[in-house]
C-alpha cells in the first residue's frame, strides 16, 4: 500500500518566480558590489567553494538547493548588516539629541567644591545641589 501525499493547494493568484542562473549571477553580482564583498569570499561564505563564481561565469548550472543556500546567506547578511546600521545610528524616534548616559556606566560625582557648608547659605551665584541630585539629574 502507498502512500500519497497531500499539499494544499497554492493561491491561483500568487506565483514563485525562480530566477534562472544567469539572473542569480546578476543578483549576487549585485550584491557583492553593494556590499563591497570579493567574489571568493562570496563563494566561500555562501557554498563553501572559493571559486563558485567563476564557474558560475563558466557556465556551472545551479541547483535549486545551492540557489537557496545563497538566498538565504544574502538574506541573513543583509538582515545583520542593516540591524548594525540601526544600531550604530541615532535614535530617530525620540527627538534626544543630548549625550546619552548608558545604565551600566557609572555617573562621576558632582563637584562639591561649590556647596556651602551646612546650614549656610551658597555664595551668589552659586546653586546648591547635592551629590545624590547630581547623579539623578544626570539620568
Amino acid at each position: 500500500m502507498s502512500a500519497i501525499a497531500e499539499y494544499p493547494a497554492a493561491p491561483m493568484d500568487s506565483v514563485i518566480s525562480i530566477p534562472s542562473d544567469s539572473e542569480l549571477l546578476e543578483i549576487i553580482e549585485s550584491f557583492i558590489a553593494r556590499h563591497n564583498m570579493a567574489p571568493t569570499a562570496f563563494g566561500r561564505k555562501a557554498t563553501g567553494e572559493a571559486s563558485f563564481i567563476a564557474t558560475m561565469k563558466d557556465g556551472r548550472k545551479v541547483s535549486l538547493h545551492t540557489a537557496n543556500r545563497i538566498v538565504n546567506f544574502m538574506a541573513k547578511h543583509d538582515a545583520q548588516l542593516a540591524a548594525q546600521q540601526d544600531a550604530a545610528s541615532p535614535d530617530k524616534h525620540s527627538g534626544n539629541i543630548g549625550t546619552v548616559v548608558h545604565p551600566d556606566v557609572p555617573v562621576p560625582p558632582a563637584d562639591t567644591s561649590t556647596l556651602s557648608a551646612p546650614g549656610r547659605l551658597p555664595a551668589a551665584g552659586v546653586c546648591e545641589t547635592s551629590p545624590a541630585a547630581g547623579q539623578e539629574a544626570a539620568l
